[in-house]
């Protein structure tokens, strides 16, 4: 009956309906932004309808529904390009463009095709419009560099932020430039200075502005700036204040409604306890992510969940199923497009413990000659890169002369980043060789 009544109304009428059903539906406290914005678009109403999918990203955003966010963002963009041409409309596109990557980085990460899309897109009209890019669009940028290796021009775009921040007195700016530049010099194993960086940024954090870092960026940073710092503080030989502050990020995390953070949270503190040698907190986190019944997640913990299961199996000595699965995972890092910084660094090191852990020291071998010099994350580790290389010459038989050497070269590189934990490990095995 309602099909049969709507087809028998004209054009001009089922407009007038609609707008009368957004109406009623705006002074509605139930309605969603979705359905008012449907309404508007199925008037004609463009103005209103882009709008009103823009409100409907917004409120996906906060609630983890990142596909749906990405929709209305795109929606609104399909249909912005009916509105009159002019600066106007163009500022409006560049705000739109600006928005899609929080939502796009947790469904697709930093480097996919879409995300370079949005980037050059928005670039231009910027551009066009004589203006710089807004912070959100200009942190993608580093990020993307990030995911890319490139450390360098990511800590360029980290200082143009912060110059932002320090202009506008943007808290939540400062906060992320900070951690960009904390992660810029994490990965290549400048631990001081990340340290610095991460530290800063929690000083600056308040929970009050929490909802503007999910909004405008798409993470909770107090979760993921705390678990980097407390790797850092690990590596640099503070356990006791690494240990404080990732029970300071678990806790948060346990009592946060933001799943894309809550999964990054798991997916650190997995890698945390895999370099301390924790199996049962590495097994606990792996476990923590396996059990997201989610068939739609963040790219970056999907692969990191893959990963991490096949660890596992290694672990309980399915062996050749694990490593099947590692290798597979790391391939699509290494060969393709890495949804996030560091990872391919991430199943390197991985892969190297579990061949460690099944004992087949020609393919650890092969596989560390690969990892010096493919950067991308692997730098932070290269002092236990040289450490388990040296193990596995030593299992191929390898002259003395020869491991040692491996293994002075090891603890110059863990002495140069100041890596406490691992210079502390290559001094044991160094003991154990001369007993």
């Amino acid at each position: 009956i309602r099909d049969a009544a709507y087809a028998a109304l004209g054009p001009p009428r089922r407009r007038q309906a609609h707008v009368a059903a957004a109406r009623a539906l705006e002074r509605s406290e139930n309605a969603t932004a979705a359905a008012i914005a449907l309404h508007y678009e199925n008037a004609g109403a463009t103005a209103e309808a882009v709008r009103w999918h823009e409100r409907a990203a917004e409120a996906a955003q906060w609630l983890h529904a990142h596909a749906d966010a990405v929709r209305a963002l795109e929606r609104a963009l399909a249909l912005s390009e009916d509105l009159p041409a002019g600066p106007d409309t163009a500022r409006f596109q560049l705000r739109l463009l600006t928005a899609l990557p929080a939502p796009l980085l947790s469904l697709e990460g930093y480097a996919s095709g879409r995300m370079a899309s949005v980037h050059t897109r928005a670039v231009r009209l910027a551009g066009q419009l004589g203006s710089e890019p807004e912070p959100p669009l200009m942190w993608s940028l580093a990020m993307a560099a990030l995911t890319r290796g490139e450390w360098e021009p990511a800590r360029e775009f980290a200082e143009r932020l912060r110059t932002r921040a320090e202009r506008d007195d943007d808290q939540v700016l400062w906060v992320e430039s900070d951690y960009l530049q904390g992660i810029a010099a994490y990965w290549p194993g400048r631990l001081t200075e990340a340290r610095g960086w991460f530290e800063a940024a929690m000083r600056r954090f308040g929970p009050e502005r929490r909802r503007a870092h999910v909004l405008r960026y798409g993470q909770d940073p107090e979760l993921l700036v705390r678990l980097r710092l407390a790797h850092t503080l690990w590596l640099l030989g503070h356990p006791g204040e690494a240990d404080r502050q990732r029970d300071l990020a678990l806790r948060a995390a346990s009592e946060s409604s933001h799943a894309y953070s809550r999964a990054a949270t798991s997916v650190w503190a997995a890698i945390v306890a895999l370099d301390r040698g924790e199996v049962a907190e590495f097994r606990r986190q792996a476990q923590a992510l396996a059990t997201d019944p989610a068939d739609e997640g963040p790219a970056q913990v999907r692969l990191a969940d893959e990963l991490f299961a096949g660890h596992l199996a290694v672990l309980e000595g399915r062996t050749d199923r694990g490593l099947s699965r590692i290798r597979a995972a790391r391939a699509h890092l290494v060969d393709g497009q890495a949804p996030a910084p560091g990872l391919p660094g991430v199943a390197t090191r991985l892969l190297l413990e579990s061949y460690a852990t099944a004992g087949q020291p020609e393919a650890g071998l092969a596989l560390a000659d690969e990892a010096l010099v493919m950067g991308r994350g692997a730098e932070l580790w290269e002092a236990e890169i040289r450490r388990m290389r040296a193990a596995f010459l030593a299992a191929l038989g390898a002259l003395a002369d020869q491991v040692e050497a491996e293994l002075a070269r090891a603890l110059a590189v863990a002495q140069r980043q100041r890596a406490r934990a691992f210079e502390t490990r290559i001094r044991e095995t160094l003991t154990e060789r001369s007993v």
